[in-house]
């Protein structure tokens, strides 16, 4: 069974988000460099999954990788989703056929096709590697409980155990649901928000919260409505932030 692992969102390599998550008690990893890949990383570990912040460190070597998360860092100008959703676990053969093999990490990701004919749909990926243990120690005591994305396309996810992921259409934006800890805008494009008083959930094949004693949605039948936001979630105080829209479902960037 496929789980979810963490959620990508790309970020500018000079700006505000480190401090603005460090004053809200949000505590971030010192990161990585992607040998290789052009980009560089820092996370935000929460008790089952985390949120990985990622910016392009070289710009030619991006370019001149098949991932091209260049494109996606520009999203601005090229249409491309500044998001992506990591799973892992292993895949059938079946639905392999959707994805292709990338293996500069070390490790096998299996990336979905998307990534190249619908680049305005977040990046999908799945880490080959063994369910997560559930660590001693995390960076943060909270728990996501939903990931909520704006978009022109929602993502092609194979189905999954884990926090739901809640699509509607329009201008790029992720919140990222969590119950425990301090509300923020983290940048233009992506905010933590608050459930107070978090609907009990358990975990469904396709990553949608059911009610507890409810029975999980049959894998062959369409996905059920998602949730609304719960009411009591405590928002961060709003600030401008910019987004883009692509009309064309095969638009791809140059």
């Amino acid at each position: 069974m496929l789980e979810l692992d963490h959620v990508l969102c790309m970020v500018p390599p000079v700006g505000d988000w480190p401090r603005q998550l460090s004053e809200h008690g949000w505590e971030l990893d010192a990161g990585t460099s992607h040998g290789g890949q052009g980009t560089r990383n820092r996370r935000l570990v929460w008790a089952g999954q985390y949120l990985e912040l990622v910016w392009i460190e070289d710009l030619a070597e991006a370019r001149g990788n098949p991932l091209r998360l260049d494109r996606r860092a520009e999203w601005a100008a090229t249409g491309a989703s500044p998001f992506g959703v990591g799973l892992r676990g292993r895949l059938t053969d079946e639905q392999r056929t959707a994805f292709w093999l990338y293996e500069n990490l070390g490790f096998p990701v299996w990336v979905h096709r998307d990534n190249e004919r619908r680049p305005k749909r977040p990046l999908v990926f799945v880490l080959d590697i063994p369910p997560r243990r559930r660590p001693g120690h995390v960076g943060s005591r909270a728990g996501l409980r939903a990931v909520h994305h704006r978009g022109p396309a929602p993502a092609d996810v194979p189905p999954y155990a884990g926090p739901p992921l809640v699509h509607r259409p329009g201008l790029h934006r992720m919140e990222l649901v969590v119950d425990a800890g301090r509300p923020v805008t983290v940048t233009d494009l992506l905010s933590i928000l608050v459930a107070a008083h978090p609907s009990v959930w358990t975990v469904t094949t396709r990553g949608i919260p059911e009610s507890e004693g409810t029975t999980p949605p049959d894998p062959g039948e369409p996905m059920p409505t998602t949730p609304e936001l719960p009411e009591d979630a405590v928002r961060p105080p709003e600030r401008p932030w910019a987004g883009r829209r692509v009309a064309d479902d095969d638009a791809r960037p140059s």
